[in-house]
């Protein structure tokens, strides 16, 4: 099913955009109406719409999540998620995993797949200040979950760091709270770009298949939490990893797209796989 087909993302396009991913997305599923279903969850702080894809059994009894652009200078990884999904819905009738058919890894295992959580940080970074990883209001929104909440140094609104004034104030965050809450994944795959490394608080399955499959160093963070998303997951006892691809600052050059495909086309396999 489209396996021939002209392909949909453009991985060479070096400044993949909102704009972008939400055209695709809407492609995707024309071609793939009975594999993708896109759906909004909320809205950002200018009005953009936040999307969850889902490929795959949507009632499958075990969901993987995949979320990442929660720092508008993490563009990149927006381009990548698209081009995963769109590899695994060409390959969903005909690919196997470690003996598996991806039609079936999908039917037990569904994944739910957030491109990017911060549309307007992205808008800011792609168009005026490159190193803008806050939302538009100026609160980090990786900073703006409850365990650990305030222990940053940052006291005011700006390019990054600063929480809010008070846990959860943000549309993005809550509107993630109640994705989360709808879905209830048993894993969350959590999407930076600062490494090439996987930061994670406890082991699992689930991190012991993706540091297989990436060759991902991993670094075990044991500093208490900062008010982060992975700290809430830690906090609600749900499996997740943080993988931070590429190399340097973001945003980053384009050429680190290629490394980063070869690196991630097939951890989410891992992962589902992890919970088959």
């Amino acid at each position: 099913m489209g396996q021939y087909q002209k392909r949909i993302i453009d991985i060479h396009n070096k400044r993949y955009s909102y704009q972008d991913m939400e055209r695709d997305a809407f492609r995707l599923r024309q071609r793939y109406s009975g594999l993708l279903k896109v759906e909004s969850f909320g809205q950002s702080r200018q009005g953009r719409r936040l999307y969850c894809i889902c490929l795959g059994n949507p009632k499958a009894r075990k969901k993987l999540l995949v979320d990442g652009g929660i720092h508008g200078r993490e563009w990149l990884n927006i381009q990548l998620f698209m081009a995963i999904l769109e590899e695994y819905c060409r390959k969903y009738q005909t690919g196997i995993y470690r003996g598996i058919p991806y039609r079936r890894l999908f039917q037990k295992v569904s994944l739910f797949v957030v491109p990017v959580l911060n549309p307007d940080g992205v808008q800011i970074s792609q168009t005026s200040r490159p190193r803008w990883k806050a939302n538009a209001r100026g609160i980090d929104l990786n900073r703006n979950f409850e365990p650990g909440f305030g222990r940053g140094r940052e006291t005011r609104p700006g390019s990054q760091d600063y929480g809010g004034e008070y846990p959860y104030s943000e549309p993005e965050t809550k509107a993630l709270l109640r994705l989360l809450e709808a879905v209830r994944p048993c894993g969350v795959l959590n999407y930076h770009e600062a490494g090439p490394l996987i930061y994670y608080t406890s082991p699992s399955a689930m991190l012991d298949q993706v540091a297989g499959v990436s060759h991902y160093p991993m670094v075990r963070e044991t500093e208490g939490a900062y008010g982060s998303f992975g700290d809430w997951l830690e906090s609600r006892g749900i499996p997740y990893c943080t993988l931070e691809t590429c190399r340097g600052a973001a945003p980053v050059k384009h050429w680190q797209y290629y490394e980063t495909w070869y690196r991630n086309r097939k951890v989410w396999l891992a992962a589902a796989l992890s919970f088959w």
